[in-house]
C-alpha cells in the first residue's frame, strides 16, 4: 500500500510540475502545524501522510511544529532576505523530522534547532546565509550528514550545548568564518567531512568533552586546522591535516585529549600546545602520527623501546613537542584505512607513498593500488591486518612479483607486515593458502586444456597452425605469460617436438608464433 500510494504522489508531482513549469514564489511563512496541515493552504507543498514534497522555489521561512514527519525539498530553493536573525528552516521542541535535498540562502541561520532531538538533516546546499548556516542550540542525537554548506559568509556548523550528535559526510568549503564549532557540547561525533578553504579554524571545540574527530580532511583553512580551548578527554583519530594557515592542531587548557594516526602535512606550525597535557600515539601497535616536518626519519629499530634490530614504520625517535606532550611512535609515511564493510573492520596502512584504492577481489585477496612518484626510491608500508579478513601466512606481490616481508607482530586477532619495495603500482596481499590453492588449480586446469588439446591431435605432415589459448592464465594474475615462448610450453608440460606443425601460443592480447618443425 505504501508503495502505491507512493506511486500515486509521484504521478501527481509529475503532472504539477508538467502543468506549472515556472517558479512559482511564496513569501509568507509557511508552517506544517501540529495537526499535519500546512498553513497558507496555497503553500507549493504536496502531502500524502507524513511525506511532503515541495513544488517550487519559495521566498520564506518554514516553521516546523509537527513530528515524525519527512519534508523533502526536491532541489527547489528556500530564499531569505539577510536579514539579521532570520532562519529558513526552524525546528523548535520537534522530534524526528527529516529534512532533506533543499537549497538554502540569505537567512541569518539557513537551519535553526533548538530543543529539538532525534532529526536528520541531509543532502542540502547552504550558500550566502549571514550568520550560521546550520545551528543546534539544546538538541541531542540528530544527524547531519552529506550536506553542502558552501561560500556562507558566518559560520558553517555550529552546536550550542547540543550533545550525541552525527556530524558526517558533509562538505564544509568557502565559507567567511569558521566552518565547524561545538561550545559547550560533548559525545558528538565529527567524522568523514571535506572541510577547506574556510575563513578560519576548520574544526574548534570550546568548553566541550568526549566528542570524537575522525577521518575528516582539513585543508587550507586561513587558521588552524584543529583548535580545541577548555576541552578535555576528545579522541582525534585519522584525520588528514594539510596546509593550514597557522597551525595544524592547537590545545590551549585541554587535557587528556588522545591524538593519533593523523597525518599533519605541511602546515604553516605542525602545532602549538599551552597549559595542556595530552596524549599523542595509540601505543605501539597503532602508533603516533605522521609529522611531514620532521626532517631525517631514521627507521633501523623496532620494539616497544625502538631498541631492537629491525625496521618497523615507526621513527626510532619520539617527537617531542614540549614537556608534558610526546608523540612516542611518529610515524615514517601518512596514514591510511580502509573500512571493510564484508568483514565490519578495517585495514590500516602507514606508507610513505599515496594510496590511491583498496579492494577485495572475488578470491578473497587484497589489492592496493598505488600512486608511483618517484621510481627510484624504496617506498615502505606498514600493513595492520585483521585475522577475521585475511588469516595468516600471507603472500605479498608487487607488481605480479612475490617479494619478502616481516611479521613484527602477530597475535589471535591482527598481524602486522613490513615491507618495502620500488615503484609499487600494485600491491596485492592474501593468504598463502589462497596462493598455494590458486597455484594447483592453474596446474589442474593447464593440464586439462592440455589433454583435450593433444587429443586432437593428427599425425600429420601438412603445414597446420594449432593456437592454444592460455589467456585464462591472466585471470590468476599470470601475466608474466604475455611474453611466452617454447619454455612455457616445457613449463606446462608439452613436448615440442610431439608436434609436426605450427603453434600459436594466446595469452590475453599477446600471440607467438612457434614453428615445431624446427624442434623437430
Amino acid at each position: 500500500m505504501k508503495i502505491k500510494a507512493l506511486n500515486a504522489l509521484m504521478l501527481v508531482l509529475s503532472i504539477v510540475l508538467v502543468a506549472y513549469p515556472d517558479v512559482a514564489k511564496a513569501e509568507e511563512t509557511i508552517i506544517i502545524r501540529h495537526d499535519g496541515s500546512i498553513s497558507p493552504e496555497n503553500a507549493p507543498i504536496l502531502r500524502s501522510g507524513s511525506f511532503y514534497i515541495f513544488l517550487a522555489n519559495i521566498q520564506s521561512s518554514i516553521i516546523i511544529e509537527r513530528g515524525n514527519i519527512i519534508i523533502d525539498g526536491n532541489g527547489f530553493i528556500i530564499t531569505g532576505r539577510r536579514e539579521f536573525q532570520s532562519k529558513g528552516i526552524i525546528l523548535d521542541g520537534v522530534f524526528n523530522v527529516t529534512i532533506k535535498n533543499f537549497g538554502i540562502e540569505g537567512f541569518y541561520y539557513g537551519i535553526w534547532l533548538h530543543n529539538a532531538h532525534f532529526n536528520k538533516i541531509m543532502n542540502n546546499t547552504l550558500r550566502m546565509n549571514t550568520g550560521r548556516a546550520i545551528l543546534l542550540s539544546c538538541s541531542n542525537n540528530n544527524a547531519i550528514t552529506k550536506n553542502k554548506i558552501i561560500e556562507n559568509k558566518g559560520r558553517g556548523i555550529m552546536l550550542e550545548n547540543s550533545n550525541t550528535n552525527v556530524l558526517e559526510n558533509n562538505v564544509v568549503v568557502d565559507n567567511g568564518c569558521d566552518p565547524i564549532i561545538l561550545s559547550h557540547s560533548s559525545g558528538n561525533w565529527i567524522n568523514g567531512n571535506l572541510i577547506a578553504k574556510n575563513n578560519g579554524r576548520g574544526i574548534w571545540l570550546g568548553c566541550s568533552h568526549s566528542n570524537i574527530i575522525t577521518e575528516n580532511n582539513i585543508t587550507e583553512n586561513n587558521y588552524s586546522g584543529v583548535q580545541l580551548y577548555y576541552s578535555n578527554s576528545n579522541l582525534i583519530f585519522g584525520n588528514t591535516i594539510f596546509k593550514n594557515n597557522v597551525y595544524g592542531i592547537q590545545l590551549s587548557n585541554s587535557s587528556l585529549n588522545t591524538i593519533y594516526n593523523n597525518n599533519f602535512i605541511n602546515n604553516t606550525l605542525s602545532c602549538r600546545v599551552d597549559m595542556s597535557i595530552n596524549y599523542w600515539d595509540n601505543g605501539l601497535l597503532a602508533g603516533g602520527n605522521y609529522w611531514s616536518h620532521l626532517n631525517n626519519l631514521r627507521d633501523v629499530y623496532s620494539g616497544l623501546m625502538q631498541n631492537e634490530n629491525g625496521s618497523d614504520g615507526i621513527v626510532d625517535e619520539p617527537y617531542k613537542i614540549n614537556e608534558n606532550n610526546v608523540d612516542r611512535y611518529p610515524l615514517v609515511g601518512m596514514h591510511s584505512s580502509f573500512k571493510m564493510i564484508s568483514a565490519n573492520c578495517s585495514i590500516s596502512i602507514v606508507s610513505t607513498v599515496k594510496i590511491k584504492s583498496l579492494t577485495m577481489n572475488v578470491d578473497g585477496a587484497i589489492i592496493l593500488n598505488v600512486l608511483r612518484v618517484n621510481f627510484e626510491q624504496q617506498s615502505i608500508f606498514r600493513v595492520i591486518i585483521p585475522h577475521k579478513l585475511l588469516s595468516p601466512p600471507y603472500v605479498v606481490e608487487v607488481n605480479n612479483e612475490s617479494i619478502e616481508y616481516v611479521t613484527i607482530f602477530e597475535n589471535e586477532s591482527l598481524s602486522i607486515l613490513y615491507f618495502c619495495c620500488f615503484s609499487p603500482s600494485e600491491i596485492l596481499l592474501l593468504p598463502e593458502i589462497l596462493h598455494h590453492f590458486l597455484e594447483i588449480f592453474l596446474i589442474i586446469s593447464t593440464l586439462t586444456v592440455i589433454i583435450i588439446f593433444t587429443s586432437k591431435i593428427e599425425e600429420s605432415t601438412k603445414d597446420i597452425i594449432y593456437v592454444l589459448d592460455l589467456s585464462f592464465l591472466k585471470a590468476f594474475g599470470h601475466r608474466s605469460l604475455s611474453n611466452c615462448n617454447v619454455n612455457v610450453l616445457s613449463f606446462i608440460g608439452i613436448s615440442v617436438k610431439s608436434f609436426r606443425s605450427n603453434i600459436v601460443l594466446h595469452v590475453g592480447d599477446s600471440s607467438k608464433i612457434i614453428d615445431a618443425s624446427s624442434y623437430l
